[in-house]
């Protein structure tokens, strides 16, 4: 394996030609998985498109979406959202926007 042109090269046309397309810069060891990597794609990229395309490799037992969340807003506070209870059984709960 090697780094040519900022993308990686496994010496696999077809794997070479998937790490141009998907702009692959690193593949790193699953800890506590063995023989199991992550392949660091473009961040615009379809990774659900990656995955299904990297799993048709004969040379690919299982490929994956690595599913860590991301928030880029901070959470919502509780003072943040507020509701009316009912005050008798026929009223509606109304949440305000």
């Amino acid at each position: 394996m090697s780094v040519g042109q900022g993308y990686l090269r496994f010496g696999v046309p077809s794997l070479d030609h998937l790490n141009i397309k998907y702009h692959a810069t690193a593949l790193t060891p699953v800890p506590g998985e063995r023989g199991a990597y992550r392949l660091r794609i473009a961040p615009d990229a379809n990774v659900f498109r990656a995955a299904e395309e990297y799993g048709h490799e004969p040379l690919v037992a299982r490929a994956e979406p690595n599913y860590f969340l991301s928030i880029d807003r901070p959470p919502v506070t509780p003072d943040a959202v507020r509701t009316e209870l009912p005050s008798a059984p026929s009223d509606t709960v109304r949440i305000p926007r």
